[in-house]
């Protein structure tokens, strides 16, 4: 699933305190993607919508994913001797276990699962509307911890994935 977008950010008041643009860099959020991919050990950023600055500015953001019917197995399968190669701390391998994502959680059945239960949970009120079964399931969840139940694991494993 590729997406391209274009976005005009309109100018803030000045005295806002923001991060601005770095001049002459390009910016790539690799995000939650690369962080299934390595099993949490290179974390991706937050994704935070912040108001532009007292110019207008340009974002053209190109999402991508991996699979949506990839499953935790096939991926760590897939990308073990990737993973293997990472140079990583202790501290930091322990983040990659402690720290909580639905993406590299066993609570889902793949992928498409917890990337569309993020969507419920950032936009409520189209999950209420169109997934509404979806929506009462997931609402109360917040993010789910990577140390889930095996009963949790066992009752989705026939969800969203075919």
């Amino acid at each position: 699933m590729s997406r391209l977008k274009f976005i005009n950010y309109p100018p803030i008041a000045p005295g806002s305190q923001r991060v601005g643009p770095h001049k002459g860099t390009l910016v790539v959020n690799i995000a939650q993607g690369f962080e299934a991919i390595t099993g949490g050990i290179c974390s991706g950023t937050t994704h935070r919508v912040q108001g532009p600055t007292s110019a207008s500015r340009y974002s053209i953001p190109f999402f991508f994913a991996v699979p949506l019917s990839l499953t935790l197995k096939e991926l760590k399968q897939s990308t073990a001797e990737i993973v293997a190669q990472i140079p990583a701390s202790d501290d930091r391998k322990k983040r990659a276990l402690d720290v909580p994502s639905e993406f590299i959680s066993p609570a889902y059945s793949c992928y498409g699962e917890a990337q569309l239960r993020n969507r419920i949970i950032s936009h409520p009120d189209v999950g209420q509307k169109w997934y509404p079964e979806l929506y009462e399931k997931y609402l109360g969840q917040g993010r789910m911890p990577n140390n889930v139940r095996a009963d949790v694991v066992e009752a989705n494993t026939n969800a969203v994935c075919v």
